[in-house]
């Protein structure tokens, strides 16, 4: 039996009970990084990064729909971080969601402005990749159900 306090979410990371009172101011820096600092992120390539060479304006077009298209792909990832990020988490995890989350971030917009288009996608591709990988070793991504007696 547990001895938690009515309305106090209990966690188990790494055989340590965790109040969510306890992880809540941490969860919400944690939260604040992920987006703000994809936001920054993003900001950076753009008064960075410049155009490669020129290219075919259908190209461009198609591009930048692809470039859409990720962008919103990654919006999703952004809010699905966000919502586990309001759970305790692993310090090796939540650095990881978030710095990956920032170079996403910044692929995707390198992408957008078609600089280093080849570059940005595999960068891209491989920050996706790393953050599924992530998620699968995270045993706490999809709470376990709650038990009723």
């Amino acid at each position: 039996m547990s001895s938690a306090i009515p309305g106090q979410m209990l966690s188990t990371v790494a055989g340590e009970t965790i109040s969510r009172t306890r992880a809540a101011p941490r969860s919400a820096t944690l939260r604040v990084a992920l987006i703000a600092g994809s936001a920054i992120a993003a900001t950076a390539v753009v008064l960075v990064a410049h155009p490669s060479a020129p290219v075919d304006a259908d190209l461009a077009r198609l591009l930048r729909l692809m470039a859409t298209l990720k962008i919103a792909m990654l919006a999703g990832a952004l809010a699905v971080l966000e919502w586990r990020m309001r759970r305790p988490l692993r310090t090796s995890l939540a650095l990881g969601y978030v710095a990956l989350s920032w170079i996403a971030a910044g692929a995707v917009t390198s992408l957008w402005m078609l600089a280093s288009i080849g570059a940005s996608a595999v960068v891209l591709h491989v920050a996706g990749a790393v953050l599924v990988i992530l998620a699968c070793a995270d045993r706490d991504f999809i709470p376990a159900p709650a038990r009723t007696s």
